[in-house]
């Protein structure tokens, strides 16, 4: 795959893009038009890899269901130990893969739900909980990623859209990071869909006044 990119003059700055095999550069893009003091919230930080090497500020609220590292504190993103409305900014990277049943290896490493069903009520729940932590034109970063599952294409991307607008978030947003392996699954004799080799980030805001949201006790 090759992704032509027009040079830029000696000395200016490199402009964000809106596709990279970087996710380091997807980010820091986010920051520099929409998070300049860096995430302030990631409730799905795990080990937190994208942070490694400096380049991405570690944020101030980190979060994880599990814990395995000294500095993240147990919660859920679908029920967070923060006051409301406090939160400038977020980087929420949930699972995208659910159990598939034995010989699922990146579902046995990767995923705690058991069907896309309840993956997916997971992400409405979450979009509501961030939203009601986010401040007012409070940044929500969120990464997503389509897929082929039981031989049909799921539009994960967007579907997590159409639950961010009902939430009440508005996207201001995207970015595309292209992967140059794509994730191994089962071998078929006959391809029918496009093999996946992108995720998705989307940026959303909370309105600064009043909207009208489908969040039940939504100001």
């Amino acid at each position: 795959m090759t992704i032509a990119i027009q040079e830029e003059l000696p000395g200016t700055k490199e402009p964000a893009r809106s596709v990279s095999f970087s996710q380091k550069r997807i980010l820091r893009w986010i920051m520099d038009l929409w998070a300049p003091d860096g995430f302030e919230l990631d409730p799905t930080y795990a080990r937190g890899a994208m942070y490694r090497g400096g380049d991405i500020p570690q944020p101030r609220w980190k979060f994880d269901l599990a814990p395995s590292i000294p500095g993240v504190e147990k919660a859920d993103v679908r029920s967070l130990p923060l006051e409301s409305g406090i939160v400038a900014s977020t980087m929420f990277d949930p699972p995208f893969l659910h159990h598939a049943g034995e010989g699922s290896r990146m579902g046995a490493l990767y995923a705690s739900y058991f069907n896309q069903r309840e993956l997916h009520a997971m992400y409405a729940d979450a979009l509501r909980e961030l939203w009601r932590v986010a401040a007012p034109a409070g940044i929500l970063a969120f990464k997503c990623q389509a897929l082929i599952e039981a031989g049909k294409f799921v539009a994960t991307d967007c579907a997590v859209l159409g639950m961010a607008v009902k939430v009440g978030w508005v996207d201001v947003d995207r970015f595309t990071l292209v992967s140059k392996n794509r994730i191994k699954g089962h071998n078929h004799d006959r391809q029918v869909h496009s093999r996946r080799y992108d995720s998705t980030f989307w940026v959303f805001q909370r309105p600064r006044g009043r909207v009208r949201s489908f969040m039940a006790g939504a100001p």
